[in-house]
């Protein structure tokens, strides 16, 4: 299982950035057979675009077959 930690987001090129390298590991994690697991603990703040982009993201995993799990803080 790969653990990813999502960090607080807000509207700043580095959030978009960070969001894509979520998006990479996961799909890369998903395809060579691994579930994922969403770390949420040092996340204080999702801003919208970063929730509906963890979501796409979520839907792609699943479509591997493998599952998402959520940690929550």
């Amino acid at each position: 299982m790969v653990a990813l930690s999502i960090e607080t987001t807000q509207l700043k090129h580095y959030s978009y950035s960070r969001l894509f390298d979520y998006y990479g590991k996961a799909v890369a994690a998903a395809r060579s057979g691994e579930d994922v697991l969403l770390d949420f603990e040092q996340c204080h703040f999702l801003h919208q675009n970063a929730v509906a982009f963890l979501g796409g993201m979520i839907r792609t995993v699943q479509r591997t077959g493998r599952k998402v799990y959520v940690r929550d803080g």
